[in-house]
């Protein structure tokens, strides 16, 4: 009788809780559709419009209290919550938050645990450090970041390049050659118009 009784009560709690993480699942993917409608109707990332700028800005500040109260609620949403897709959702989300370096430095380190833990991928903590970096000015570490100058594409200076592909690589990232190639294809930009650690171009 005891057993049913505990039995019964796992299930139940087990349940509870799964409906929890799908609601939270739910509200991160439904941000994210958000995000990314947005940044699907810009034709032009190179030469983003200063109205494009403003309406991506205003829905990052509209997620803001959004995704700070999820992890409030429930810590930082990790694939065992929310599932791999939640997860890369979240950290997506985060990634967008440039005007509040604070709070992206406090997810990093939510983050960084979590990748520990292995409940989150290593390359998205080094997008998000990288991210950060570049936001304060320093050199990046695992080569994610890009900038747009008069209609080219430079990779942001990077600490030690000599050993990026390296680190790179431990990150669970392709080779910045091949990176590269992926950014030429997204902005249809040909070898003179991107520059970069390797390349035959790079001044």
């Amino acid at each position: 009788m005891r057993f049913k009784l505990a039995l019964a009560f796992l299930l139940i709690c087990g349940s509870g809780f799964a409906d929890q993480n799908k609601k939270v699942q739910d509200e991160i993917l439904a941000m994210v559709e958000e995000d990314q409608m947005a940044r699907a109707r810009i034709s032009d990332f190179i030469n983003i419009s200063d109205q494009d700028r403003q309406t991506l800005h205003e829905i990052a500040t509209k997620h803001n209290q959004q995704i700070k109260k999820i992890i409030s609620n429930v810590g930082w949403p990790g694939i065992g919550l929310v599932g791999i897709e939640g997860a890369e959702g979240m950290w997506l989300l985060i990634q967008h938050q440039d005007k509040d370096i604070a709070f992206q430095k406090q997810c990093l380190v939510l983050l960084k645990e979590a990748v520990d833990k292995q409940d989150a991928q290593y390359r998205e903590y080094a997008y998000l450090l990288d991210r950060i970096r570049k936001s304060e000015n320093l050199p990046q570490i695992y080569g994610t970041q890009w900038e747009f100058k008069e209609g080219k594409c430079f990779l942001y200076p990077v600490e030690a390049p000599e050993q990026l592909n390296q680190r790179r690589f431990e990150a669970g990232l392709n080779s910045i050659e091949e990176y590269a190639e992926e950014m030429k294809r997204i902005f249809r930009l040909n070898d003179r118009d991107i520059f970069y650690y390797g390349s035959l171009f790079q001044e």
